[in-house]
């Protein structure tokens, strides 16, 4: 399935703490959301977590 064609689940992560159970929790669903032909797309995360998952190497697949 293309990019183009997976339907986008919005994630609202504002307020949502910037660490390791957090990174993890969101890129298992993030990869359970590409199993079904989805794109999981954060909204409002904080600088912190998008530096978190910068870090980690998920910006491509955790973006907003």
């Amino acid at each position: 399935m293309d990019k183009r064609d997976r339907e986008v689940l919005p994630c609202e992560v504002a307020g949502v703490a910037a660490d390791a159970a957090t990174l993890d929790a969101l890129a298992r669903l993030a990869l359970r959301a590409r199993r079904q032909g989805c794109e999981l797309r954060l909204c409002g995360a904080s600088p912190e977590l998008r530096a978190l998952i910068a870090l980690a190497g998920l910006a491509d697949v955790l973006r907003e």
